[in-house]
């Protein structure tokens, strides 16, 4: 009779043992203050062989887990839950041979997603493009219209730009002594080439050059005879 009661009580031990080793190896989940204590787990689960395969999860109203080790080594899990501000985070992993992996909602964005995002411009709708083509053909009209004011207000200024653009015509007094410069040059070109012996080219002139011949004489004798003269 002692040995059953003892029997039945150690069973009844073993029993709460387990009961609390399980509930105390479960962690608890708290609201955002930390005040009060949230429902426990409403479904967990927890399957493994000696092939080192296993697979486990549990799920309650603010997150949930589950995780697998396939054969080939890989585990595979994703997890979720609600943060602070209410939304709803998930995080998915894998770890193999070349490492950990994840992706997830709550992770930074890279500064070089921030610069492709901010260089991707939106096209432009149908009012907008033709609102921007409206504001252009009305700024230059308004620069066409400045600059046609500011010409008509300095006419001077406007006439001294034209002269300065053509070429200066040289007087009639200036044309004359130009020719005549020009003339005087080519007459001592010519002069100074027949000096040396070399021939001069042939070409039109208007001057008449008439060769000079040298003139002799000599004192003619005059007779004087009483009230005769020759």
């Amino acid at each position: 009779m002692r040995f059953l009661s003892l029997a039945v009580a150690a069973l009844t031990w073993l029993t709460l043992a387990n009961g609390l080793a399980l509930y105390t190896n479960y962690p608890y989940v708290y609201t955002t203050q930390g005040t009060a204590l949230v429902t426990p787990t409403q479904r967990q689960y927890l399957s493994q062989d000696a092939l080192g395969h296993y697979a486990y999860g549990y799920a309650e109203p603010h997150s949930s887990k589950q995780e697998v080790r396939s054969l080939d080594g890989i585990t595979r899990g994703s997890y979720s839950y609600r943060d602070a501000a209410g939304k709803l985070q998930r995080v998915d992993y894998t770890a193999d041979a070349a490492g950990f992996h994840v992706t997830a909602t709550n992770l930074p964005i890279s500064a070089r997603s921030i610069d492709a995002a901010a260089q991707q411009q939106p096209a432009d709708s149908v009012e907008v493009a033709a609102a921007r083509q409206t504001h252009l053909a009305a700024h230059e009209a308004t620069r066409l219209l400045l600059k046609q004011a500011q010409q008509q207000s300095n006419p001077d200024e406007q006439q001294i730009d034209k002269e300065l653009q053509s070429p200066v015509e040289d007087t009639a007094e200036v044309a004359a002594a130009k020719s005549n410069h020009l003339k005087r040059v080519a007459a001592e070109q010519l002069r100074n080439e027949l000096l040396s012996g070399r021939s001069a080219p042939v070409g039109r002139s208007s001057h008449v050059i008439l060769p000079v011949h040298s003139v002799y004489g000599y004192t003619v004798p005059r007779y004087y005879n009483s009230g005769i003269y020759y």
